[in-house]
């Protein structure tokens, strides 16, 4: 009987100066929980936008000797929308180099331009022209790239 108290008072000893180190344990998980929470809304507000979109190679751009520029419309960066890996994306700043046939949109917080993933890209718009991606198609004799979207076919009503 004397050694079935003794662990009963030990195991109430244990417990009396376990508990608390345990129930401080729960909340620094929990306070911990609520800084990665902060820090990752504070991160997506920084970008903007999804940080999936913005994976690709660094865009090297044209020497400052060359005359003219590249770009489809402007020098810089214009407003358009993209869908990218089958999501769309609006109001997303992006160029279309017309030499290299590449989409280029400026990272949000790096300085530098990321040149997409062009199997990613399914199609484009700048300054109101549509522009689509076609894989190579032999059946109409038209190498792979983007090309300006004339005619989407009949609108139902």
């Amino acid at each position: 009987m004397q050694l079935k108290s003794s662990l009963i008072y030990c195991a109430i000893f244990f417990v009396a100066l376990v508990r608390p180190v345990w129930s401080q344990a729960l909340t620094d998980a929990a306070q911990l929980q609520k800084k990665i929470n902060a820090l990752e809304k504070i991160y997506k507000e920084a970008i903007d936008a999804d940080p999936h979109l913005f994976n690709g190679s660094e865009y090297i751009q044209y020497s400052r000797n060359t005359e003219g520029f590249p770009f489809y419309v402007s020098e810089s960066p214009i407003a358009g929308s993209l869908t990218y890996s089958n999501t769309k994306y609006k109001n997303v700043f992006l160029q279309y180099d017309i030499l290299t046939d590449k989409v280029i949109i400026e990272h949000p917080t790096l300085s530098g331009s990321v040149q997409l993933v062009d199997e990613n890209i399914q199609n484009f718009t700048l300054d109101k022209k549509s522009f689509i991606r076609i894989a190579d198609s032999t059946k109409v004799n038209l190498s792979t790239g983007y090309y300006e979207l004339l005619y989407a076919g009949k609108k139902l009503n």
